[in-house]
């Protein structure tokens, strides 16, 4: 039914209550408000439509179909269930329902549909610094969940030594309605290291990653376990004497140690050789005994046995 009475003034994206709206989330509904004059009622139909048309152009709608609704005054109707399909678009109102972009038919201004803004941080379980072999892990936090939507995706976590080149630790399930999950860090030798998490984001939910640079953390050296052992535990003058000296890292996948073994005698001083062992002569003093202690500057990667030959 139409009446000559009432006059179709404004066709504008709206809210549900007919407030103007231009951005929508993929998460929300998109209304038209028509704003008319005068008394009586129209049937029209409402495209949505994705780019601005010439006159006569066939109408094509983006939202799953065209409205046909009766206008009796300034009212407001549903045009698009949320959706996941974002961009920029228009509405049109067919006033003569001939499905053909006329002169008398009405265009609202452009609107959007953008994807919900998601964030994700991170955070250690320990103050840095740490020392090597000290367990931890880094836990990524996501937010930006809108009920109902869920953000199912993927985060991984990266570390790096220079942040710019990353090495990926793990990839987990993003929670479906985000919140923190956590992956253990990998063991590390001394040094500074950086740590970060991606969130891949969705079709209703953007990527995220979080910064590069803000979860740094420090891992100082460990001490080795240095152990040594003598051939015997007195000797006469003119006897030899072996010591021994086994250096043990942490294992379990730990840098390997490297570097060198000290020997240092108690009787004449420090007296220093290095791994391999060099033979070299040490004076005992009449009728004493000599007994060498080991001083590891730096462990090897599986227990390294240095002997130092004692001469008189």
């Amino acid at each position: 039914m139409v009446s000559a009475n009432i006059n179709l003034d404004t066709v504008i994206s709206s809210d549900s209550s007919g407030n103007s709206k231009t951005s929508f989330l993929t998460t929300e509904d998109v209304y038209a408000h028509i704003g008319t004059h005068g008394g009586g009622s129209q049937q029209v139909r409402l495209y949505v439509v994705a780019s601005y048309l010439p006159q006569g152009s066939n109408l094509t709608d983006v939202s799953g179909g065209y409205e046909t609704v009766t206008v009796t005054g300034n009212q407001t109707f549903s045009v698009w269930n949320a959706s996941t399909t974002t961009g920029t678009y228009y509405i049109v109102l067919d006033e003569n329902r001939n499905g053909k972009y006329g002169d008398n038919d009405l265009v609202s201004p452009a609107f959007t549909i953008n994807k919900v803004t998601s964030a994700i941080v991170t955070a250690f379980n320990v103050t840095s610094p740490i020392t090597v072999g000290t367990p931890f892990k880094d836990t990524a936090t996501l937010s930006g969940y809108v009920s109902g939507y869920s953000m199912a995706g993927t985060i991984s976590f990266y570390w790096s030594t220079d942040h710019v080149t990353w090495i990926l630790l793990s990839s987990v399930a993003a929670p479906t309605t985000g919140g923190p999950v956590s992956a253990n860090a990998p063991a590390l030798g001394a040094g500074t290291y950086y740590f970060k998490a991606n969130y891949t984001g969705n079709a209703n939910y953007t990527s995220a990653t979080s910064g590069a640079t803000a979860e740094v953390i420090t891992i100082n050296p460990a001490t080795p376990s240095v152990t040594t052992s003598l051939n015997a535990t007195s000797i006469t003058l003119g006897e030899a004497i072996y010591d021994s000296a086994t250096v043990t890292g942490l294992g379990d996948g730990y840098p390997i140690p490297t570097g060198s073994v000290q020997f240092q005698n108690n009787d004449t001083g420090i007296w220093l050789t290095e791994w391999p062992p060099q033979w070299s002569s040490l004076r005992c003093t009449q009728g004493a005994s000599s007994s060498l202690q080991s001083t590891a500057v730096m462990a090897t990667t599986q227990p390294l046995r240095a002997s130092q030959r004692l001469r008189s």
